[in-house]
């Protein structure tokens, strides 16, 4: 998760400024936690859009996964595993159009505006999804 920012103090007045949310995709195949696996170098975090492409298999092990977007976009031919316990949260969007997301017995609480399923495989398991806010939930149809 890469951050910038500067600061002015004077006269009691304080300003910063961040970046955008940076737009993580995966490099290799291998564990979400891995830093080697992601184009930033850096293991996503809030503030940050994961979008996957290519055939990459990427495992969740063990620490929940806290994003604000998560795509799995159309053409992407791999899979994403989520750890089976894991309590994931997406802040903002979730968006299955390719390949396959194993959801196990994992938690994940969308708490943005949309989750979008209009392509790819969700496995869900035993899983719970959990939806907060207002917004929408788009299924594909069968």
């Amino acid at each position: 998760m890469k951050r910038s920012g500067w600061a002015v103090f004077g006269c009691g007045l304080l300003t910063v400024a961040l970046a955008r949310a940076a737009t993580v995709y995966p490099v290799a195949s291998g564990s979400f936690t891995n830093p080697a696996v992601w184009s930033s170098g850096t293991v996503p975090g809030f503030g940050d859009s994961v979008t996957l492409t290519g055939a990459f298999v990427i495992t969740q092990h063990a620490l929940p996964i806290g994003v604000d977007d998560l795509t799995l976009a159309s053409g992407y031919a791999g899979t994403l595993t989520l750890a089976n316990g894991a309590a994931n949260v997406f802040s903002n969007t979730v968006q299955i159009s390719g390949g396959v997301l194993n959801c196990g017995s994992s938690t994940n609480e969308v708490t943005g505006p949309q989750w979008l399923w209009n392509g790819g495989t969700i496995n869900a398991g035993t899983s719970v999804g959990i939806f907060r806010n207002t917004g929408t939930l788009t299924t594909r149809p069968v």
